[in-house]
């Protein structure tokens, strides 16, 4: 299990307004897969959030994809 809080506080930081959401739009299929409820408001309000190691790599994917950069783990 990875936990993709601060990819996604990337996305916020890197993005777009809405860019957490497209991620998520992006990665739903996969998310409803591994039978995870990960909102925008899940992401916010929850100090870390653990998922699939197969999952991450998805949503790194997507992330990296709607930000335009790649991610280096730094959260910066």
């Amino acid at each position: 299990m990875i936990d993709v809080k601060p990819l996604f506080q990337w996305v916020q930081s890197n993005g777009e307004a809405k860019a957490i959401q497209r991620v998520l739009i992006k990665s739903i299929i996969h998310i409803k897969r591994f039978n995870i409820s990960l909102t925008a408001q899940t992401i916010e309000e929850s100090a870390s959030l653990e998922v699939p190691e197969e999952l991450y790599s998805i949503l790194l994917d997507e992330a990296e994809k709607v930000v335009g950069v790649k991610y280096s783990g730094d959260n910066q």
